[in-house]
């Protein structure tokens, strides 16, 4: 799981190496969520740290994706 908006472990640099590391895993997938930071909380513009002093909640695709995802383990 990773947010586009993520800019500690961003989806451009890093989650590139996360899929080549696990490539030809069947049980390993990958999901990006536009719009969302390293918390899975939504915003606009580019991501910032004081970012995460705001209220705001996890989105609520990403829990139905987890939630899912736990389900059929």
């Amino acid at each position: 799981m990773q947010g586009t908006r993520d800019f500690q472990v961003t989806a451009a640099d890093d989650l590139e190496r996360w899929q080549t590391e696990l490539e030809g895993r069947s049980e390993t997938t990958f999901e990006t969520y536009d719009g969302l930071n390293h918390l899975f909380m939504p915003g606009e513009g580019p991501s910032v740290e004081f970012a995460y002093a705001v209220r705001n909640n996890v989105a609520e695709r990403v829990v139905a994706d987890l939630a899912t995802w736990v389900a059929n383990r």
